[in-house]
């Protein structure tokens, strides 16, 4: 994400899109360097979700997390980093 991207984007932007199963965002580190272009920076997050009913499968965490990344492009101009 662009480098004056601020946390309190993120955190809107996940919540807009995140499920009731949603139960807890935190920010875990930001890295610059080797692999991000200048003027960005990644930001690594953690998603909980809980499903009091049941056991949530990798499927449907997958669409969650699809849904929140999608949020995220759309809002803050985020892309998902691969390896």
């Amino acid at each position: 994400m662009d480098e004056d991207g601020r946390w309190s984007s993120i955190s809107e932007a996940v919540k807009a899109k995140a499920p009731a199963e949603l139960e807890d965002i935190r920010f875990v580190d930001i890295y610059r360097g080797k692999g991000i272009p200048s003027g960005k920076k990644s930001v690594t997050l953690s998603l909980r979700f809980r499903d009091e009913d049941g056991t949530l499968t990798h499927e449907t965490v997958d669409g969650f997390e699809a849904e929140i990344v999608r949020s995220l492009s759309e809002s803050v101009g985020a892309e998902l980093r691969t390896v």
